[in-house]
């Protein structure tokens, strides 16, 4: 091995160690941001839309940011009320992106936190609620809440949610 290829390797051993390194900084900077997230909820996506002129209408990573967007200010609405929201107060709202590329279907995972005085049923039926009239989002909503607040419990729905990689995180849409 010349002495050219031992250093290529060495800088591709570092960049992996580095790149692995990134990943769990941002792992662990989000899991610290979700720390006080107490549900966690997947929401099936439609593939592809049908178009008024036939055809389909594929469904893109912009377009699900769009629809997240959406839904995080129907249901801050829905849970605090249109004067907190003006005011610009927004519920814990952390999305992820998983699926698509490999047979699976595009589904979002969303890290929230249920505002104080709101019980699990009203925090159900408000999101399902909001994403009733979305048109990329499905009627399948599921669900899942903590059983115990803290990181530890944050930790495992975020590492879950970003085994697609860092990318699967969608900031445009997140408020924390």
């Amino acid at each position: 091995m010349t002495h050219g290829a031992r250093a290529t390797t060495a800088r591709a051993r570092c960049d992996g160690v580095h790149a692995e390194r990134l990943r769990s900084s941002y792992s662990n900077w989000l899991s610290g941001v979700a720390a006080e997230c107490d549900a966690f909820v997947t929401a099936t996506l439609s593939q592809a839309l049908p178009n008024v002129g036939g055809g389909l209408t594929a469904l893109t990573r912009e377009e699900i940011a769009r629809t997240l967007r959406i839904l995080r200010d129907r249901v801050t609405k829905l849970l605090l009320g249109r004067g907190r929201y003006r005011r610009g107060e927004r519920v814990t709202f952390l999305p992820f992106i998983e699926g698509g590329d490999r047979g699976t279907r595009l589904h979002a995972h969303i890290c929230m936190t249920i505002p104080p005085g709101l019980d699990r049923i009203t925090f159900q039926a408000a999101l399902r609620r909001a994403a009733r009239n979305l048109e990329w989002v499905r009627s399948e909503i599921d669900f899942q809440f903590a059983t115990t607040s803290g990181q530890a419990n944050t930790a495992r729905m975020v590492l879950y949610s970003l085994k697609e990689g860092a990318d699967a995180f969608v900031p445009e849409a997140a408020h924390f």
